[in-house]
């Protein structure tokens, strides 16, 4: 079973199994300091391996403002 990523609006689904999460940012050209991955309403870190049939979303981090 593949690992389906929801990415801004797009479906992703990836074929390649065992991959971490720096793993799968990197293969969809996405920077890891730039994105979360969350399972399941849980934060994911870029070591944590994923499973065939995970459903995974990537948040872009967002950041900005006035340091004063």
């Amino acid at each position: 079973m593949p690992v389906t990523v929801y990415l801004r609006k797009e479906k992703h689904v990836i074929e390649e199994t065992g991959l971490s999460v720096n793993d799968l940012l990197r293969k969809m050209d996405l920077s890891p300091q730039a994105y979360l991955v969350v399972r399941n309403k849980s934060l994911l870190t870029g070591r944590e391996i994923l499973k065939d049939g995970d459903e995974v979303r990537i948040i872009a981090v967002i950041s900005g403002g006035n340091l004063h």
